[in-house]
């Protein structure tokens, strides 16, 4: 209800959402253009200097009906710190003083040495031990729920490092053991020493405005022999979606799960190039450039002729990212395994990388 409500009159201030995201809404009036993103109750205002009347008559219309407060450039939002160097073209976001409350919460203290995201598999520890492996009681179920819960939050928002851990605790949280504890402890002990790194944001040139990294990694043993896709999507060089994730069945070859990462990537990329063409403040004109480290997916990609034996099994999903291609609205380029940031989203990694 509050939702229709405040729609309505975002509607009646002539601001009319997209249709690739209903929570925005865009006004435009010859120069002047102005646009709101909506969560719950908070309202994110965008405009150029000529859109500042276009705002000005919004929160003029909705508070003849609501109560509004307008806080002015927004620099806390969604437990997340918003920090900017206009002169530089800089913005940075983090979630430090959420990570302190939930250490606190959970008594976690620094560590003596610095913690690295764990590099060991299964779940991050050398070994599995058997006693170890005892299911825990209800009440410490809800604490692992709660934790879990809370490092989502941070992972989907500005912490795409630990976004791969969290998805592997995860799938363990209905039937926890005693590993699943060690395993967002070391999680947490990590995030106590890196608390204030974040997502950085700058203004850049000469680069294209859309483009990705895939990554996947084969048959693990640690997830039933399922592999794992990952990818990073990106706008103008800068970091703005990020999936890590298990493909419903068992794949049968290292560039199958290349390839299926590359399916998921194209369906991401086909509701960004709808949005930025919506919005039409940066209308998309070229490909998205996509970096993947598996040579024979990009050759695949670019062959639209008869499928090879070896590749007939993958069925409909691949010939989606082909035609992507074809439609010019991917371009598939080779990157080496040691430029491959994604390789973070498909597996544990080196503290070096």
């Amino acid at each position: 209800n509050w939702g229709d409500l405040l729609r309505e009159y975002l509607v009646k201030s002539n601001f009319l959402p997209l249709h690739a995201d209903p929570c925005v809404h865009v006004s435009k009036k010859d120069l002047s253009w102005c646009v709101v993103s909506t969560h719950v109750d908070d309202i994110f205002v965008l405009f150029n200097p000529e859109g500042k009347n276009l705002r000005n008559l919004l929160f003029e219309n909705i508070s003849k009906k609501i109560d509004i407060e307008n806080l002015g450039p927004v620099a806390w939002a969604l437990k997340t710190l918003i920090q900017r160097d206009r002169q530089n073209g800089v913005l940075k976001i983090s979630q430090e003083a959420f990570i302190t409350d939930l250490l606190q919460k959970h008594a976690i203290s620094a560590p003596a040495v610095l913690q690295q995201m764990p590099t060991h598999d299964p779940l991050f520890l050398p070994q599995v031990l058997e006693k170890d492996d005892e299911m825990v009681d209800e009440k410490l179920k809800k604490v692992y729920q709660s934790q879990i819960g809370a490092l989502w939050w941070l992972a989907t928002i500005s912490r795409p490092d630990i976004y791969y851990g969290v998805h592997r605790c995860s799938k363990m949280i209905n039937k926890p053991t005693k590993i699943l504890g060690k395993c967002i402890h070391k999680i947490l002990l990590y995030l106590c020493c890196t608390k204030n790194i974040g997502i950085v944001y700058q203004r850049k040139t000469n680069i294209p405005m859309l483009s990705g990294f895939v990554d996947a990694s084969f048959a693990s043993k640690d997830e039933n022999l399922l592999s794992r896709i990952g990818y990073f999507y990106l706008f103008k060089g800068n970091l703005v979606s990020w999936v890590s994730e298990n493909p419903s069945r068992v794949m049968t070859s290292s560039t199958e799960s290349e390839c299926r990462g590359l399916v998921h990537f194209s369906k991401e990329n086909i509701w960004h190039r709808q949005f930025h063409n919506e919005l039409a403040l940066y209308p998309v004109s070229t490909p998205t450039t996509v970096f993947e480290d598996n040579s024979s997916s990009i050759q695949m990609s670019n062959n639209i002729g008869v499928p090879h034996k070896r590749s007939k099994h993958f069925g409909i999903e691949f010939s989606f990212f082909k035609q992507s291609v074809l439609l010019k609205e991917i371009l598939p380029i080779f990157v080496s395994t040691d430029d491959q940031p994604a390789d973070m989203l498909t597996k544990t990694i080196l503290p070096q990388k």
